[in-house]
């Protein structure tokens, strides 16, 4: 008996460093004052540091259309996905300055960083690096 409670002890000690942190949430995108896209989330941080969200898309009060899945590792972005059924829309995989960009119905694109540089004016200058 004290054998099988040291056990059941150290497995559930294992377990709890094995959970994953996990958040959850709503979120509302409002166009014009009306709510046009939902999204239901959740956040999942793994041991290794790695933050992967997946995101249910839809029009305010109807069944999700469309899913999002965003992995980010150290606090960089790694893929982007966002899916309507099992059809890839637009997809991106990051890899320090370039991202390949994938939209449904085209040939792969490569894009370099750009740099947003906001002066005192508000306006936005790009610039490639």
């Amino acid at each position: 008996m004290k054998h099988a409670l040291t056990i059941a002890a150290c497995l559930l000690c294992v377990s709890f460093n094995s959970a994953h942190a996990q958040q959850t949430g709503i979120y509302t995108t409002y166009i014009g004052g009306k709510a046009a896209v939902v999204d239901q989330w959740t956040a999942t941080t793994d041991k290794d540091g790695t933050l992967k969200t997946v995101a249910a898309l839809s029009a305010p009060g109807a069944i999700a259309s469309q899913r999002a899945l965003t992995v980010a590792v150290n606090h960089r972005p790694m893929s982007f996905v966002l899916r309507a059924g099992e059809d890839e829309l637009i997809a991106a995989d990051f890899n320090g300055a370039t991202v390949k960009l994938r939209v449904h119905g085209r040939s792969k694109l490569n894009l370099v960083k750009m740099r947003m540089h906001v002066p005192k004016t508000g306006q936005q200058i790009l610039h490639a690096d």
